[in-house]
């Protein structure tokens, strides 16, 4: 029933039934304070899985929705067996770091890979 819908408000995210990572994993935590910030309490939760790539494998398969970083449903997007939905008013921010050992700065497959990273 989502499949097209344009933007959806914060407000029927509570209607939807989720698969999401488990409660303590990074990604989760930074979706949770994203929906705290905007008034949303917890959402009606299917299942938690440990891995990205059971979510999407989930999705694809099923009728359940789910908040997944863009990289890891790319392909899924371009086949169109993924729909991205937009929430009005939800904006979800993560910052990842980047940590490498002071031979590697001047690696050209080391610059590839943090390009690649940043979307540039």
């Amino acid at each position: 029933p989502l499949w097209g819908c344009g933007l959806l408000p914060v407000t029927d995210l509570e209607k939807l039934h989720y698969v999401l990572r488990e409660a303590r994993s990074s990604m989760r935590l930074t979706l949770d304070k994203a929906l705290k910030d905007v008034g949303v309490g917890s959402l009606p939760v299917t299942m938690e899985v440990g891995s990205t790539d059971t979510i999407v494998e989930m999705l694809q398969h099923g009728r359940h929705v789910s908040f997944l970083p863009r990289f890891t449903v790319d392909d899924g997007l371009q086949t169109g067996s993924l729909y991205h939905i937009k929430i009005q008013g939800l904006r979800i921010k993560r910052i990842l770091w980047i940590a490498r050992t002071r031979s590697n700065l001047n690696n050209d497959v080391a610059e590839a890979f943090i390009s690649l990273l940043r979307g540039t």
